[in-house]
């Protein structure tokens, strides 16, 4: 029931903070789970996966469904 880019940041949280063993995570379509295609906050999100990301050297794969023409270049830059 995550309802936020913020909420799933905190799941994905809770989940490294119990196994620091792990490598990687991967998402199947953030705008299913958080329950929006909205783009705002979005940004934050990735900032902060980039951060955890290097910070614990963790791999992160986000399936996001938005045209490519149309994304921001914060979107770009990952593709």
């Amino acid at each position: 029931d995550i309802k936020s880019y913020s909420e799933f940041l905190g799941f994905i949280c809770g989940i490294v903070s119990g196994n620091f063993d792990i490598t990687n995570i991967f998402v199947d379509g953030i705008f299913k789970i958080v329950g929006t295609s909205e783009l705002e906050g979005f940004e934050e999100f990735l900032t902060r996966l980039e951060k955890m990301s290097q910070k614990f050297n963790i791999k992160f794969e986000i399936s996001v469904s938005i045209d490519t023409e149309a994304a921001p270049d914060y979107i770009k830059k990952y593709a």
